[in-house]
């Protein structure tokens, strides 16, 4: 090889190495033993379903919003939709979220509520909050993460994606969109699995009970093993029972 190959090789060689300690330097402050998991965003099915919420002491409970799961193609990038629409006391709710088909990092979420509309935007660990008060004033902050983020809205979707096993745990890195910046993590274990019933006179499903806490709030996701749909979510108060309401997703049969 000649001289002036052999130098250029060796001065690649050392950019490469000096890459390499700069990105273990940032790693080695990260709160997490190995990477982030990654979910298998070709589990889901696109799917149409009904929403209620309702305390936990009432017998029963009538739908109060929809849900819809759907493929999209935006700018040739292919994505998933979800819509959620829900009805309740405190007035009218809507959510929205876009995520990557393969591998559900989120590009874009919406949250509609009475007190005002929060809209995230995602470009790896560029993230950018608006805010839109129903006066018409908006409040707008845009931020680079120390790591690129899932988003929390949505976050059973990611979860029913995951390997599941019993006892099974992980942490995985999101922002939650109505907070003014930054990211958490949330961790997940992945309890038992059991059958489930949801309606008198219907079949017992199998399902997956996986617990979920992130900046101190718990919750429990029901993840049926066949078809993976999310069929309930529960908020769990800090002795492990269930609090006075609970929200029960129903998206299709398994």
């Amino acid at each position: 090889m000649p001289l002036f190959r052999r130098r250029s090789v060796f001065r690649l060689c050392l950019l490469a190495v000096a890459q390499l300690c700069a990105c273990s330097t940032v790693g080695l402050n990260l709160p997490f033993d190995g990477a982030p998991v990654a979910p298998d965003g070709y589990r889901l099915k696109p799917t149409l379903g009904w929403l209620t919420t309702h305390k936990v002491t009432e017998p029963g409970a009538v739908p109060e919003g929809t849900i819809a799961l759907s493929t999209q193609r935006i700018d040739k990038r292919p994505v998933w939709q979800q819509v959620r629409r829900l009805t309740t006391d405190q007035g009218d709710f809507a959510d929205s979220i876009l995520l990557d088909r393969s591998t559900l990092r989120p590009i874009q979420t919406w949250r509609w509520t009475p007190q005002g509309t929060y809209i995230t935007r995602y470009n790896h660990r560029a993230v950018e909050r608006v805010f839109k008060s129903p006066q018409g004033q908006v409040t707008r902050r845009t931020e680079i993460l120390d790591i690129e983020p899932y988003s929390f809205l949505g976050i059973e979707l990611l979860v029913s994606t995951l390997s599941m096993g019993e006892g099974e745990t992980g942490l995985v890195p999101v922002t939650i969109d109505t907070a003014e910046g930054g990211w958490a993590w949330v961790r997940y274990t992945v309890m038992r699995e059991l059958d489930m019933v949801e309606r008198p006179n219907a079949r017992s499903m199998p399902v997956w009970i996986v617990d979920l806490e992130v900046a101190g709030e718990r919750s429990r996701v029901w993840v049926a093993v066949d078809g993976r749909s999310v069929r309930r979510i529960e908020r769990l108060g800090p002795d492990n029972e269930v609090l006075s309401t609970t929200r029960r997703m129903l998206l299709g049969g398994p």
